[in-house]
């Protein structure tokens, strides 16, 4: 990425389709600075001022009730603008998001649109090219890099998911634990599973073969392939 600066964000919706008249109903930021997550983040739910579809209700389980004395896009938006305004946006399934929050836009009358103010990188076509004929929704993904879903189990919230793509989009470019550290917002809200050590870079011992175990690896090879 040219930014040292990332932000991975997720929505949730009143439903599957901006054409019918779905809405954005939940908005999760989080920030990622040098491939460390920080506990600079970005959330709001929103009233949607329309109805949810009973199928969204049931993955993300916010309802009309809880929603309806929440603020609308047009209360959030300048603050939500300025928290990506110019940074890479890390999205899983980038169009679905990036077509409900544009549409939010123009509702509410803002000239701008995501992909103007922001340089958006689609995690799901990241992960199909380096993981080909495997499943790459956030589940599989998490399951792949060891990463503690247990919170996501109660129920789809963006911020929520936000931080796990997060640790996931890391993990998947950057390969290096040693990339996350003890006081990352992610490490303290989200449970690392057992393979998920954390280490600190400058103390990660690196051992050497010596030449007496080289030459018997080697010899062992020529083995094999005379064989």
């Amino acid at each position: 990425m040219a930014n040292s600066r990332f932000v991975v964000l997720d929505t949730e919706t009143t439903g599957l389709d901006v054409q019918e008249g779905h809405r954005v109903i939940e908005i999760g930021c989080v920030a990622v600075e040098n491939f460390q997550v920080t506990n600079d983040v970005f959330h709001s739910y929103l009233n949607p001022e329309c109805a949810i579809d009973s199928e969204a209700e049931k993955v993300h389980g916010l309802t009309s009730e809880f929603l309806k004395d929440k603020p609308v896009f047009s209360d959030i938006a300048s603050d939500f603008l300025d928290f990506i305004r110019g940074s890479d946006l890390v999205i899983h399934n980038a169009s679905f998001d990036v077509q409900f929050l544009n549409n939010e836009l123009l509702l509410n009358g803002f000239e701008e649109r995501i992909d103007s103010i922001c340089s958006v990188v689609d995690s799901l076509e990241v992960a199909r090219k380096k993981h080909s004929l495997q499943y790459n929704n956030l589940d599989a993904l998490c399951k792949r890099y060891n990463i503690d879903t247990t919170e996501r189990q109660k129920a789809h919230g963006a911020l929520i998911d936000a931080k796990l793509l997060a640790r996931v989009y890391v993990s998947m470019t950057a390969g290096e634990v040693g990339l996350f550290n003890e006081q990352d917002a992610l490490v303290a809200q989200v449970p690392l599973s057992v393979t998920d050590s954390v280490y600190e870079r400058e103390h990660v011992l690196i051992v050497r073969a010596t030449e007496e175990e080289i030459a018997v690896h080697e010899s062992y090879m020529d083995s094999l392939a005379a064989n």
